[in-house]
């Protein structure tokens, strides 16, 4: 008998065959390319086709999606037995796990998630969500959550009373006014810097090891529980005092920028990095702190610093102080020295030998001898009333700033090393820089040098000449030039045609007539002020953005073709007319004294302060 099917059991028959069709293919969409791409990438699928084979996904217990541009996750719901998830640094704007709840460990940090919904994850006890845009962020649900990442985002509130297992929190970067931790008795590491936090209660936290509150405005901060604390960061908030007596195994206390006028750290034995930077410390005791190797107190009030009991010590920043007295003598594994700005008329290093960097400058030393310092690579004596400085011995020196004293010969001949080198304000009459090949920055104004032989400098990119006596100055082997500072010498020309990547020229106060700048084609300011200039031609010189032309004999100055000019100063020259119609982003222009018998048309220079 032939059977007859009614249309609505035809319809019924063709649906059917169709979700049997769809079920028996078991597949998951990933509407996502990159996604997919990464799913392939994986082995978890084979073709770009915008669907996964569920069977391949759902047994899946970790994966790893970091930095692959993706910003669509949907299909991330039949990853059911997902334990472990990462997909940091890519595009998210949104994430849905709520389907995957056997979730332990969720990695999201450095995307665009607004928001993010973990309630539905009450297994999880490692949550990373960094660097995101999350203003709420609810754990209430989350009990057994152990690590807590939430920095760089925009929370105003975090409620963790839930969540008593809590033993990492950072929420660093937000804007937190209030943070309770009482119920986070596990706590072992806090960081909370940068936040808005005017308390902080950590009494209860006696397993912190790490506490982090740098950049609040704290005006107190009682650690005097936290006996277990290695780590204490309180730099950048309003502290006028601090006691860490208590904190017996602190080893790292970072509390610059503060106010404190005093700190007692005699019972702090284990101590080897302190940093008191920018306070109002007129002393400090480090006498028992013997394992110090990193001590900074710079910008402080200090008038002596005894450090005869720290022969550990590797790093010293005493920079900005009332010091006039400076023993070093039992500091023999010193490397780093500042002691800037002080009173120092003497400074004896001889002990010192291991030392790579010292910076003295401004004191009142009259010598200083670095003959035993043979390491050295890094040398800043500048502002003192040196009248000789033997560099002899120091043949690593990469770095020499000697400017603002009173020498007037230096012989640098054995410092072959010599990368950048700063000689200005002495009363130099010669310089010799020919064996220093290696040389990219000279700085040399102020001085009285007649002459200077660049030749063999050919890596020069940075050079100060200005305010000497120079009758020339041949640059022709310096092609890597970007600054030039020759104003106010007697050069009566100067040629640039080899040094095309000029980007910045002052060669004002000279004696030349004539500018050829046709070939520095990245100029970017240009300065010759008070100078013999009868004409300048300009017009290769598009990216120019600064001009600066005053006093010297210009009858006219063409500027059509410089349209990125912002400042332009060209007063008194001789100039009759000036056309800037063309210099639309022009923002300031001096051009008085000169012979223009009309108004300058500024209509098109609506940007003009």
């Amino acid at each position: 008998m032939n059977k007859i099917y009614t249309p609505l059991v035809i319809v019924f028959l063709v649906l059917s065959s169709g979700f049997v069709s769809r079920k028996q293919a078991n597949v998951t969409l990933i509407p996502d390319s990159n996604f997919e791409l990464a799913l392939i990438e994986l082995g978890y699928d084979n073709v770009l086709d915008g669907a996964v084979l569920t069977s391949n996904i759902s047994a899946l217990t970790s994966i790893n999606l970091d930095s692959k541009n993706i910003s669509d996750l949907s299909g991330i719901e039949d990853f059911t037995s997902l334990i472990e998830f990462s997909c940091y640094n890519n595009e998210l704007t949104t994430i849905d796990l709520s389907h995957n709840i056997a979730l332990t460990e969720i990695t999201v940090w450095n995307n665009q998630l607004t928001e993010l919904d973990v309630s539905k994850n009450i297994a999880l006890t490692y949550l990373d969500c960094e660097e995101n845009q999350i203003g709420n962020l609810d754990l209430s649900k989350n009990t057994v959550l152990g690590s807590l990442y939430c920095g760089v985002n925009l929370l105003t509130s975090l409620d963790l009373s839930n969540n008593t297992s809590l033993e990492i929190l950072y929420c660093g970067l937000n804007s937190l006014s209030e943070l309770d931790v009482s119920k986070n008795t596990a706590l072992i590491e806090l960081d909370c810097y940068f936040n808005e936090l005017t308390t902080i209660d950590v009494s209860q936290n006696t397993l912190l090891n790490a506490l982090i509150v740098w950049a609040n405005q704290l005006t107190k901060l009682d650690v005097t529980k936290n006996t277990n604390l290695i780590y204490l960061d309180c730099e950048d908030n309003e502290l006028t005092s601090l006691d860490v007596h208590n904190n017996t195994n602190l080893e790292i206390l970072y509390c610059g920028l503060n106010n404190l006028t005093s700190l007692n750290i005699s019972n702090n034995k284990v101590l080897n990095t302190l940093d008191c930077y920018n306070n109002k410390l007129t002393s400090i005791d480090v006498s028992q702190n013997k394992l110090l190797d990193w001590l900074v107190v710079w910008a402080n009030e200090l008038t002596s610093l005894n450090l005869s009991a720290n022969t550990a010590l590797i790093y010293l920043d005493c920079d900005e102080n009332k010091i006039n007295n400076l023993n070093l003598s039992n500091n023999r594994a010193l490397e780093t020295l500042y002691c800037g700005q002080n009173l120092l008329t003497s400074l004896n290093v001889n002990a010192n030998i291991a030392l790579t960097a010292l910076d003295c400058n401004d004191n009142k030393l009259t010598s200083i001898n670095v003959n035993q310092n043979t390491l050295l690579e890094w040398l800043v004596v500048w502002s003192n009333e040196l009248t000789a400085l033997n560099l002899s011995a120091n043949k690593e020196l990469l770095y020499l700033d000697c400017e603002e004293n009173k020498l007037s010969n230096l012989d640098v001949s054995e410092n072959v090393k010599l990368v950048g080198l700063y000689t200005g304000l002495n009363q130099l009459t010669s310089l010799d820089v020919s064996d220093n090949t290696a040389l990219e920055t000279l700085y040399s104004g102020v001085n009285l040098l007649s002459d200077l032989n660049l030749s063999k400098n050919t890596l020069l990119t940075d050079l100060v000449v200005s305010f000497n006596k120079l009758t020339s100055l041949n640059l022709s082997t310096n092609i890597l030039l970007t600054d030039l500072d020759c104003e106010s010498n007697l050069l009566p020309d100067l040629y640039l045609s080899n040094n095309t990547f000029l980007e910045v020229l002052a060669c004002g106060s000279n004696l030349f007539e004539n500018l050829d700048l046709s070939k520095n084609l990245a100029l970017l300011e240009l300065d010759c002020y008070n100078g013999q200039l009868t004409t300048i031609d300009i017009s290769h010189n598009t990216l120019l953005s600064s001009l600066v032309l005053w006093e010297n004999k210009l009858t006219s100055l063409d500027i059509s073709e410089n349209k990125a000019l912002i400042y332009l100063d060209c007063e008194a020259n001789q100039l009759l007319s000036l056309d800037t119609k063309n210099n639309t982003e022009l923002l300031y222009l001096i051009f008085e004294n000169n012979e223009m018998s009309g108004a300058i048309d500024l209509a098109n220079n609506l940007n003009l302060i």
